[in-house]
């Protein structure tokens, strides 16, 4: 960072966030070509695009600049270019690297998880997972230290990002919508709660979420991530699209599976780890004692599988108020 003005950062972000997505432009390096120097950045942009990109640059932050929702945001808000080191190192060596963030915490220590020695893992998986797929996330999230990066979707998303909030690790949502609109509402405790996940984006601040967004919001996911961990997918789950981009960019890919998955709600995780992915796995849960109690709080899956099969082969004999008999 060359010590630009905050204001010449906001313009230049909202020009780079204007620009069209171009996969011709990204063959040729996309933004590493431009440099480190940013005040070079304006020309080169628009010798590459046109004025006329500039002019919506322009206007873009006019609006901005006007919105009494961004000027509240702003001692909230941080940028980050290509090549300086506040940008994600892991997120520069993808073909197709955003040439601008926009990162949104009300937590001022948070701003710079890209600076974190702790390695990125990408969680991702379906919006209506079985409750065995949301206790493997909290199980796997209790069992690592690392910045968890997600989508801030229902579901697999949604648990990430609660798990890593309560045991006070770094979570970062990446967005397919500007930092100023993030969603479902239904998640709205993840980032107005304190502490909060990091909101992140390439797109301007107010632009509302779009379906053709998401895949490109996929891709900073993987991106970012050392190592993407998919729990839950049916064949048609927009979470195969992360796991695609990680695959092409070299990250490791771990796919979740269980018995009480079936393969119509988790083919496309079975399908992957035929196509040789790395499953995860849960830990075995030790028996103590003859007498267990059946779970009435949070599920334990393998202890649950037991216990069912206890009592379908007449193993376990139920004795009331919840306690079984072990007749072994």
């Amino acid at each position: 960072m060359a010590g630009e003005s905050l204001d010449f950062r906001i313009r230049l972000a909202c020009l780079v966030s204007s620009l069209p997505y171009r996969k011709s432009f990204f063959r040729r390096g996309g933004f590493k070509t431009f440099g480190t120097d940013l005040q070079y950045w304006p020309a080169r942009i628009e010798s590459w695009f046109g004025s006329h990109l500039l002019s919506e640059g322009q206007a873009a932050y006019r609006r901005l600049m006007s919105s009494a929702t961004f000027q509240d945001a702003l001692p909230y808000l941080a940028l980050a270019f290509p090549g300086e080191q506040e940008y994600p190192s892991n997120l520069a060596q993808i073909f197709d690297p955003p040439g601008a963030l926009w990162i949104l915490s009300t937590d001022s220590t948070k701003q710079k998880s890209f600076a974190s020695n702790l390695p990125y893992i990408g969680i991702v998986g379906t919006r209506r997972p079985d409750p065995i797929s949301i206790v493997a996330v909290e199980r796997f999230l209790d069992s690592v230290s690392a910045v968890v990066v997600s989508g801030l979707a229902l579901g697999v998303d949604a648990a990430a990002h609660a798990r890593a909030l309560e045991r006070n690790q770094p979570t970062l949502a990446v967005l397919g919508a500007g930092v100023l609109h993030p969603g479902p509402s239904r998640n709205s405790h993840l980032w107005r709660a304190s502490p909060s996940v990091t909101l992140v984006s390439e797109f301007l601040p107010d632009i509302p979420p779009k379906n053709y967004h998401f895949p490109r919001r996929n891709r900073i996911i993987a991106g970012l991530s050392d190592a993407l961990f998919l729990f839950q997918a049916p064949r048609k789950s927009g979470a195969l699209i992360s796991a695609e981009y990680a695959l092409e960019e070299g990250r490791d890919l771990y796919v979740f599976d269980h018995p009480m998955l079936s393969d119509a709600t988790n083919g496309g995780g079975r399908d992957l780890l035929q196509q040789g992915a790395m499953p995860v796995g849960l830990p075995e849960l030790e028996e103590k004692g003859r007498f267990y109690r059946w779970p009435a709080g949070p599920v334990e899956p393998e202890k649950e599988l037991w216990l069912r099969r206890g009592l379908r082969t007449g193993r376990l004999r139920p004795l009331g108020q919840g306690w079984l008999f072990d007749g072994a």
